[in-house]
């Protein structure tokens, strides 16, 4: 006797699916990834990381394939305003980070995202962004060596 089949009209179905479809490409991009020599390369090669974090999102993609088989289908809630204007307030701050710098983008996007959320103490939004974005560049840029763009206020972090 066979076993349940799967439903394509199921949500979890075609999520499952976007999930694979999307790692099956950044799955592929890591192969247009430049090749360190292997007498420079200590541990994994910068390709190595992406494609961990790429086959557990798969993996976690296929159990919901999986599960998605057995479970009832589900009349899907509207989606809040709130996602949307999240996601666009991600957009625009990753378009704006190359020219703007680490430091005043992230600050200003934790100051925005909170906002959005419902904090309207802006002292206190502005008290965690502010550290947390130095923090960020003095971990990356001064103590792991890895440049970050810095923007026209580059001067200020030294």
């Amino acid at each position: 006797m066979p076993g349940p089949r799967v439903r394509w009209r199921h949500p979890d179905t075609r999520a499952a699916i976007a999930v694979l479809a999307v790692a099956a490409a950044a799955f592929a991009i890591t192969f247009t990834f430049e090749t360190v020599p292997q007498a420079l390369m200590e541990g994994m090669g910068p390709e190595r990381f992406p494609q961990l974090v790429i086959g557990m999102a798969s993996a976690l993609g296929l159990l919901l394939l999986w599960r998605s088989r057995t479970l009832p289908p589900e009349a899907l809630p509207a989606i809040p305003a709130i996602v949307f204007a999240t996601v666009g307030l991600l957009v625009a701050t990753i378009l704006v980070l190359p020219w703007l710098g680490v430091v005043p983008t992230m600050t200003g996007a934790m100051i925005a995202l909170g906002y959005l959320w419902g904090e309207r103490r802006l002292w206190l939004l502005a008290a965690v962004a502010l550290p947390f974005a130095a923090g960020v560049h003095l971990l990356f840029v001064r103590t792991l060596g890895i440049s970050l763009p810095v923007g026209p206020f580059g001067f200020i972090l030294g």
